[in-house]
């Protein structure tokens, strides 16, 4: 009995390790495993302690296999830049459409427009007959620069405003869902940098998640990650450093953060229990990420009123 348990902790560190190189659609089929990252840590670990012989070396080897997991859970530690780098301030924030109230989008752009940013991006922008575009873009007078999805949906629309100029743009709709994620080339001094704003297919759970849903968020999880390949192709063949935030609708030991990870630095690094969405007693969901040639600097939650995630502040260097 103690073997096969061994064994069975000792292919889970496998499945585990190997998540992010597999195929979305083989990724999919572990979305659990993804939420017990920790537990499956542990259970090695402990295995290692009270187990003998070459079972207490394979879970050590396990153990030591999981390391590079764990920093994704411990918050980036602020650094101080170079007097000669180019800092730059992103904000990035699922706005829940304003509550589609004018009145909330005021409260919400003058907070964001108190932080400093230099780019912003928003995540379900409300409609065009809800809440106008043009007011959006006049409470943000220091962002003279922005672009949104070319079609206005009725929900999940992106917008990326800048106070440098934008120098190129474009979009992936995802076919059959209103998921879609922006880009847009950012001249900033010297450099170019270019800014995806996402916002994936959602997971589907609730707190009164029912055993009939599971087969709707099987079906989310397969799309969701296979949006989260298309993704990391087009990060890979982007021409410029990159800079990528938005809504993956996932976890941090899931496919999609896991799978941008192996091309770009995550400073949204938070503890396990310190999330995004409200919605479900604050799970993380929501990401920062940056190109290894970009130096991340600091990373800040802050909770407000305004929406069911929080606001993303994160500051880097060129």
């Amino acid at each position: 009995m103690k073997d096969a348990v061994s064994w069975l902790l000792l292919v889970l560190v496998v499945l585990l390790v190997a998540l992010p190189y597999l195929p979305s659609s083989v990724g999919s089929l572990m979305l659990l495993l993804g939420f017990a990252t920790f537990p499956v840590i542990l259970c090695n670990a402990v295995a290692a302690m009270v187990r003998h012989g070459r079972w207490r070396w394979a879970h050590g080897i396990a153990v030591a296999a999981c390391l590079p997991l764990l920093p994704s859970y411990i918050p980036l530690i602020p650094h101080t830049p170079d007097p000669s780098s180019t800092t730059l301030r992103l904000v990035s924030w699922n706005v829940s459409n304003f509550m589609v109230s004018c009145d909330t989008m005021h409260q919400a752009t003058r907070h964001i427009n108190h932080l400093s940013p230099d780019i912003i991006c928003l995540q379900e922008r409300p409609h065009e007959s809800k809440v106008p575009w043009d007011d959006i873009r006049k409470a943000f007078p220091c962002h003279p620069h922005a672009v949104r999805n070319s079609h206005e949906d009725e929900v999940l629309n992106l917008a990326i405003l800048s106070s440098h100029p934008i120098v190129g743009h474009g979009e992936r709709q995802f076919e059959g869902t209103y998921n879609r994620y922006l880009w847009a080339d950012i001249h900033v001094g010297k450099d170019t940098l270019r800014v995806f704003n996402v916002h994936l297919q959602t997971m589907g759970l609730s707190p009164n998640i029912k055993w009939t849903d599971v087969p709707t968020v099987f079906t989310n999880t397969v799309e969701r990650d296979r949006q989260a390949d298309l993704l990391y192709d087009d990060v890979g063949n982007s021409p410029h450093p990159v800079l990528l935030c938005g809504d993956f609708n996932d976890i941090p030991g899931g496919y999609p953060a896991r799978r941008l990870r192996l091309k770009l630095i995550d400073l949204s690094c938070r503890w396990p229990l310190c999330g995004t969405f409200k919605g479900m007693g604050s799970v993380k969901i929501d990401y920062m990420m940056c190109d290894p040639d970009i130096q991340p600097l600091s990373y800040q939650l802050a909770d407000t009123p305004w929406s069911d995630h929080k606001l993303q502040v994160g500051e880097v260097a060129l």
